[in-house]
């Protein structure tokens, strides 16, 4: 016996073969779904961006602010508003976030402070001390050298200080023959008060006595060296000469104030 439909086909028909399963195709839903996941994954992504900064900031916010800062020195080259404007900036600096080396970087950026170290006391004030640069002498008659080698403008006519010149290019070989001049000439009791240090490379110093030694342009250390050699011979004559000439290969030329000439050594 056979079930179902026992019809013959019609002749020069052709029999459709039908899958066992019937495949069914919707397009639109699976991107409806694509955008649907897409969106649930932005959601989530800012869920947790938020949710990070929140707690970040609930971290954050509660801080460590600086109270106040305590500075007791009596400044004598630094601008008083412009460091006093700085330290109001520093109260209420978070310390969990600006470190106290921001802040001693900050007061040390200041023209005239050479060094400041802090202190934390608890909870948030800040003891503060500083070390101003010294000016040590004057350059070119309208800046002055600090002993860390720094140049200011000022006006120079309030320091009674060594008078330095030359050109800028050799600040540190000036600061460098004015310091060694000075230590050998102390000794003597002397004093430089003026270096010069010309465009063509020539050396002259004179002492705050007046005593005035030409040194030239080559072999200057050599020619210093005389020049103290002639120095400690003539030590109870020293009050009396005029200038040392060391501009020599051999030897020196010196003048006296109260005589007439000059006499070589």
């Amino acid at each position: 016996m056979s079930w179902g439909n026992t019809s013959q086909p019609k002749k020069g028909a052709t029999l459709k073969k039908t899958s066992a399963k019937t495949r069914l195709h919707f397009p639109a839903l699976k991107i409806r779904v694509r955008h649907v996941l897409v969106t649930l994954g932005l959601v989530v992504v800012s869920w947790i961006a938020v949710a990070s900064q929140t707690a970040f900031d609930s971290v954050r916010l509660p801080g460590w602010p600086v109270e106040s800062v305590v500075f007791d020195q009596v400044l004598i080259y630094q601008d008083v508003g412009q460091f006093d404007q700085l330290l109001k900036s520093v109260v209420g600096r978070n310390l969990l976030v600006t470190s106290v080396q921001d802040i001693k970087a900050d007061i040390e950026a200041l023209p005239w402070i050479a060094t400041a170290e802090i202190q934390i006391d608890w909870p948030g004030v800040l003891t503060l001390d500083v070390i101003e640069e010294r000016p040590v002498a004057i350059w070119n008659d309208n800046e002055l050298i600090s002993q860390t080698g720094k140049l200011f403008q000022a006006d120079t006519s309030d320091f009674d200080l060594p008078r330095l010149y030359g050109d800028i290019a050799r600040l540190d070989d000036v600061m460098t023959n004015y310091l060694n001049f000075n230590r050998a000439l102390f000794d003597f009791g002397q004093i430089v008060h003026e270096l010069h240090l010309t465009s063509g490379g020539s050396w002259t110093l004179e002492t705050e006595t007046g005593l005035l030694i030409r040194l030239g342009g080559s072999d200057v250390l050599a020619r210093f060296n005389r020049s103290l050699q002639f120095m400690d011979t003539a030590r109870q004559q020293l009050a009396y000469i005029d200038y040392i000439d060391a501009r020599y290969n051999n030897g020196i030329a010196y003048k006296l104030l109260k005589k007439a000439g000059a006499a070589s050594a």
